[in-house]
Protein backbone atom coordinates (compact mmCIF):
# COMPACT_ATOMS: atom_id res chain seq x y z
CA UNK A 1 0.00 0.00 0.00
CA UNK A 2 2.94 2.76 0.78
CA UNK A 3 3.86 2.27 -2.75
CA UNK A 4 0.83 3.20 -4.26
CA UNK A 5 0.42 5.68 -1.91
CA UNK A 6 3.25 6.77 -3.20
CA UNK A 7 2.73 6.81 -7.02
CA UNK A 8 -0.69 8.15 -6.42
CA UNK A 9 1.13 11.00 -4.92
CA UNK A 10 3.84 11.11 -7.53
CA UNK A 11 0.82 11.39 -10.07
CA UNK A 12 -1.44 14.03 -8.45
CA UNK A 13 1.50 16.64 -7.80
CA UNK A 14 2.49 15.79 -11.40
CA UNK A 15 -0.83 16.67 -12.34
CA UNK A 16 -1.44 20.20 -10.32
CA UNK A 17 2.39 21.26 -12.14
CA UNK A 18 0.83 20.28 -15.17
CA UNK A 19 -2.54 21.88 -14.83
CA UNK A 20 -0.73 24.92 -12.87
CA UNK A 21 1.61 25.68 -16.11
CA UNK A 22 -1.99 25.84 -18.34
CA UNK A 23 -3.72 28.24 -15.84
CA UNK A 24 -4.60 31.50 -16.60
CA UNK A 25 -4.63 34.57 -14.56
CA UNK A 26 -8.10 36.23 -15.04
CA UNK A 27 -9.28 39.52 -13.37
CA UNK A 28 -12.22 40.34 -11.83
CA UNK A 29 -14.60 43.02 -14.13
CA UNK A 30 -16.20 45.84 -12.55
CA UNK A 31 -18.35 46.46 -15.12
CA UNK A 32 -21.98 46.05 -13.56
CA UNK A 33 -25.31 46.52 -14.96
CA UNK A 34 -27.69 47.35 -12.40
CA UNK A 35 -31.38 46.75 -12.94
CA UNK A 36 -33.50 49.76 -12.53
CA UNK A 37 -37.13 48.56 -11.14
CA UNK A 38 -40.44 49.95 -10.91
CA UNK A 39 -40.78 49.46 -7.55
CA UNK A 40 -38.07 48.70 -4.33
CA UNK A 41 -38.47 45.14 -4.81
CA UNK A 42 -36.06 42.42 -6.37
CA UNK A 43 -39.12 40.72 -7.79
CA UNK A 44 -40.41 44.39 -9.66
CA UNK A 45 -40.49 44.70 -13.25
CA UNK A 46 -37.29 46.19 -14.97
CA UNK A 47 -37.89 49.15 -16.76
CA UNK A 48 -34.18 49.79 -17.56
CA UNK A 49 -30.67 50.08 -16.50
CA UNK A 50 -27.37 51.73 -15.54
CA UNK A 51 -23.94 50.55 -15.92
CA UNK A 52 -21.38 50.96 -13.64
CA UNK A 53 -19.44 54.64 -14.13
CA UNK A 54 -22.95 56.23 -14.85
CA UNK A 55 -24.25 59.25 -12.70
CA UNK A 56 -27.91 58.72 -11.00
CA UNK A 57 -29.58 61.43 -9.26
CA UNK A 58 -30.82 60.11 -5.90
CA UNK A 59 -34.56 61.11 -5.31
CA UNK A 60 -35.32 58.85 -2.35
CA UNK A 61 -33.20 56.25 0.21
CA UNK A 62 -34.71 53.80 2.06
CA UNK A 63 -31.77 52.98 3.52
CA UNK A 64 -27.58 51.34 2.60
CA UNK A 65 -29.30 47.64 2.79
CA UNK A 66 -32.38 48.35 0.70
CA UNK A 67 -33.20 50.23 -2.39
CA UNK A 68 -33.13 53.81 -3.74
CA UNK A 69 -34.81 55.68 -6.52
CA UNK A 70 -32.98 57.52 -8.69
CA UNK A 71 -33.39 59.53 -12.51
CA UNK A 72 -30.75 58.66 -14.95
CA UNK A 73 -29.29 60.64 -17.87
CA UNK A 74 -32.13 59.65 -19.99
CA UNK A 75 -34.48 61.25 -17.12
CA UNK A 76 -35.83 57.50 -16.36
CA UNK A 77 -37.17 57.10 -12.88
CA UNK A 78 -37.14 53.68 -11.01
CA UNK A 79 -35.39 52.04 -7.58
CA UNK A 80 -32.06 49.93 -7.70
CA UNK A 81 -30.33 48.35 -5.15
CA UNK A 82 -28.53 50.87 -2.64
CA UNK A 83 -25.24 49.16 -2.02
CA UNK A 84 -24.13 49.49 -5.62
CA UNK A 85 -24.31 53.23 -5.27
CA UNK A 86 -21.43 55.28 -4.14
CA UNK A 87 -20.47 58.67 -3.88
CA UNK A 88 -17.15 58.05 -6.24
CA UNK A 89 -17.24 56.99 -9.65
CA UNK A 90 -16.30 53.66 -10.66
CA UNK A 91 -12.52 52.64 -10.65
CA UNK A 92 -12.70 52.31 -14.49
CA UNK A 93 -14.36 55.87 -15.06
CA UNK A 94 -11.28 57.71 -12.22
CA UNK A 95 -8.90 55.33 -14.70
CA UNK A 96 -10.05 56.35 -17.75
CA UNK A 97 -10.42 60.35 -15.94
CA UNK A 98 -6.84 59.80 -15.06
CA UNK A 99 -5.41 58.47 -18.08
CA UNK A 100 -6.83 61.41 -20.24
CA UNK A 101 -5.74 63.78 -17.79
CA UNK A 102 -2.14 61.90 -18.42
CA UNK A 103 -2.30 62.57 -21.90
CA UNK A 104 -3.29 66.34 -21.73
CA UNK A 105 0.06 66.77 -19.21
CA UNK A 106 2.01 64.66 -22.06
CA UNK A 107 0.34 66.81 -24.68
CA UNK A 108 1.23 69.98 -22.58
CA UNK A 109 5.21 68.44 -21.41
CA UNK A 110 6.04 68.39 -25.63
CA UNK A 111 4.82 71.68 -26.43
CA UNK A 112 6.79 72.76 -23.76
CA UNK A 113 9.69 70.70 -24.98
CA UNK A 114 8.96 71.86 -28.39
CA UNK A 115 9.07 75.95 -26.70
CA UNK A 116 11.79 75.21 -24.53
CA UNK A 117 13.95 73.91 -27.54
CA UNK A 118 12.56 77.07 -30.01
CA UNK A 119 13.92 79.10 -27.33
CA UNK A 120 17.16 77.36 -26.68
CA UNK A 121 17.87 77.90 -30.64
CA UNK A 122 16.56 81.52 -30.80
CA UNK A 123 18.92 81.57 -27.34
CA UNK A 124 21.69 80.29 -29.84
CA UNK A 125 21.03 82.46 -32.34
CA UNK A 126 21.14 85.44 -30.15
CA UNK A 127 24.59 84.45 -28.69
CA UNK A 128 26.03 84.49 -31.83
CA UNK A 129 24.31 88.04 -32.74
CA UNK A 130 25.87 89.19 -29.47
CA UNK A 131 29.03 87.43 -30.53
CA UNK A 132 28.88 89.11 -34.29
CA UNK A 133 28.14 92.79 -32.01
CA UNK A 134 30.78 91.80 -29.79
CA UNK A 135 33.12 91.52 -33.02
CA UNK A 136 31.32 94.46 -34.27
CA UNK A 137 32.67 96.78 -31.56
CA UNK A 138 35.93 95.49 -31.32
CA UNK A 139 36.55 96.24 -35.32
CA UNK A 140 35.09 99.59 -35.04
CA UNK A 141 38.05 100.57 -32.03
CA UNK A 142 40.46 99.25 -34.29
CA UNK A 143 39.37 101.43 -37.01
CA UNK A 144 38.77 104.31 -34.89
CA UNK A 145 42.55 103.70 -33.84
CA UNK A 146 43.76 103.05 -37.49
CA UNK A 147 41.99 106.02 -38.19
CA UNK A 148 44.12 108.00 -35.19
CA UNK A 149 46.96 106.16 -36.35
CA UNK A 150 46.39 107.87 -40.06
CA UNK A 151 45.12 111.19 -39.17
CA UNK A 152 48.31 111.24 -36.89
CA UNK A 153 50.54 110.33 -39.90
CA UNK A 154 49.37 112.60 -42.06
CA UNK A 155 50.01 115.12 -39.24
CA UNK A 156 53.65 114.27 -39.00
CA UNK A 157 53.65 114.06 -43.06
CA UNK A 158 52.67 117.71 -43.19
CA UNK A 159 55.14 118.46 -40.44
CA UNK A 160 58.09 116.82 -42.06
CA UNK A 161 57.15 118.36 -45.89
CA UNK A 162 56.93 122.12 -43.94
CA UNK A 163 60.89 121.04 -42.76
CA UNK A 164 61.47 119.82 -46.01
CA UNK A 165 60.50 122.98 -48.12
CA UNK A 166 62.13 125.28 -44.83
CA UNK A 167 64.88 123.29 -45.34
CA UNK A 168 65.23 123.54 -49.12
CA UNK A 169 64.21 127.27 -48.59
CA UNK A 170 66.98 127.74 -46.14
CA UNK A 171 69.87 125.74 -48.42
CA UNK A 172 68.60 127.60 -51.27
CA UNK A 173 69.34 130.76 -49.87
CA UNK A 174 72.48 129.95 -48.23
CA UNK A 175 73.33 128.43 -52.05
CA UNK A 176 72.53 131.92 -52.97
CA UNK A 177 74.15 133.68 -50.49
CA UNK A 178 77.48 131.40 -51.03
CA UNK A 179 76.93 132.12 -54.83
CA UNK A 180 76.33 135.56 -54.47
CA UNK A 181 79.67 136.03 -51.92
CA UNK A 182 81.65 134.26 -54.50
CA UNK A 183 79.97 136.73 -57.67
CA UNK A 184 80.19 140.17 -55.68
CA UNK A 185 84.12 139.55 -55.26
CA UNK A 186 84.52 139.54 -58.51
CA UNK A 187 81.99 142.04 -60.02
CA UNK A 188 83.66 144.59 -57.96
CA UNK A 189 86.83 143.68 -59.27
CA UNK A 190 85.66 143.82 -62.75
CA UNK A 191 84.30 147.24 -61.79
CA UNK A 192 87.82 148.24 -60.66
CA UNK A 193 89.18 147.65 -63.85
CA UNK A 194 86.40 149.40 -65.80
CA UNK A 195 86.73 152.32 -63.45
CA UNK A 196 90.35 152.20 -63.61
CA UNK A 197 90.40 152.95 -67.68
Amino acid sequence: MPLISRCVAVAVLMLSVVSGATAENRFVSDVINLSIRERPANDAGVIGQVSSGESVEVLEALGPESFTRIRDANGREGWVTSRYLTTEPAARVQLAKAEAELAESNRALTDLQRDFDAAQSRLADAASALELADENEQLKSVIAELQDNEARLIAEGEADRERRALMLTGAGLVGGGVVLGLLLPALGRRKRRYGEL
